[in-house]
């Protein structure tokens, strides 16, 4: 019995004098608290950090879709008018990334559904993610309601020449 708590003791000693801090009893050592305070503070940071460039991409986005649906409507007077003539190719956007494993992910996700899923470089480095291709802007805009009725109610028209 002797020899055991002699034997418990000394393994005590040593494990207390191996260590930084000594051993806390029931609770963390004053360096782990202010190390995971620290990582904390920068957990927070990266949060908000992380939320401002949401923030602006979203914007950024909001921004180029008004755009072009502006540009849109205006198109689809002119055509109607006979005073202008139809683009090249029209893409119904269900998303846009600036990330390209994002709109790859993207991509593939619309392709399941049965959608064309092309990623189409578009303004100011955005991946955009169409559902589809068309050669005229009314097959387009019927192509883009179904599409905003079934995969993203945010889903536009880009086109170009």
């Amino acid at each position: 019995m002797k020899r055991l708590l002699i034997f418990s003791g000394l393994v005590i000693i040593m494990v207390m004098g191996s260590c930084k801090n000594g051993i806390p009893f029931f609770g963390k050592s004053k360096e782990k608290d202010a190390k995971i305070a620290t990582l904390e503070q920068e957990n927070q940071a990266l949060k908000q950090q992380l939320k401002g460039i949401e923030n602006e991409h979203t914007s950024e986005i909001t921004n180029i879709r008004s755009d072009y649906e502006q540009k849109l409507a205006e198109l689809q007077q002119k055509i109607e008018a006979g005073t202008a003539s139809e683009y090249k190719v029209y893409y119904v956007v269900a998303g846009s990334f600036k990330n390209m494993k994002y709109a790859e992910d993207y991509s593939n996700a619309v392709k399941k559904l049965g959608y064309e899923g092309k990623i189409v470089p578009g303004p100011n480095n955005f991946n955009l993610v169409a559902t589809g291709t068309y050669q005229t802007l009314k097959a387009s805009l019927d192509a883009m309601k179904k599409i905003q009725d079934s995969i993203s109610p945010e889903a536009w028209i880009y086109f170009r020449n």
